[in-house]
């Protein structure tokens, strides 16, 4: 394996299992979602 694919397979999950390096794989936090629609005007 190269070093190029495990760097790869550290943030890509199907390229990891693909490969059998599953466990390079490190899964990112999501990031907040942002609120949608119309804001509640000052109470």
């Amino acid at each position: 394996m190269t070093t190029f694919l495990r760097l790869l397979a550290e943030t890509d999950k199907s390229l990891a299992i693909a490969h059998g390096l599953e466990n390079l794989y490190v899964e990112l936090k999501a990031a907040p979602k942002k609120i949608r629609g119309r804001q509640a005007k000052g109470t």
